[in-house]
C-alpha cells in the first residue's frame, strides 16, 4: 500500500511540474529544457557554452539560444 501512495504522489508531482513549466513557457518563461540547463549550471563552479552543449548533446552554437531566456530572466549571468 505504501508504494501505491508513493507512486500517486510522484505522478501528481510530475503533472504539477509539467503544468507549471507549460504555463511559464507559454509566457516566454522557463521551459523544461531550460530548467535542466539551470540545474546543470548550478552544479558546477564555472560552466561554458561548450559544457552545456556537450551535456545536452547539441552543437556548441545551439547552446546560447537555449540559455538566452535564462539570461533575460536574470536567472543566470554571462561572464
Amino acid at each position: 500500500m505504501e508504494s501505491g501512495n508513493f507512486l500517486k504522489g510522484i505522478t501528481r508531482t510530475i503533472f504539477m511540474l509539467r503544468s507549471f513549466v507549460h504555463e511559464y513557457d507559454k509566457k516566454g518563461g522557463v521551459s523544461l529544457l531550460r530548467l535542466i540547463v539551470l540545474k546543470y549550471i548550478g552544479a558546477g563552479p564555472k560552466v561554458t557554452m561548450k559544457d552545456i552543449a556537450e551535456y545536452l548533446d547539441v552543437s556548441t552554437p545551439s547552446a546560447p539560444s537555449i540559455t538566452d531566456n535564462l539570461v533575460k530572466l536574470k536567472a543566470v549571468k554571462r561572464e
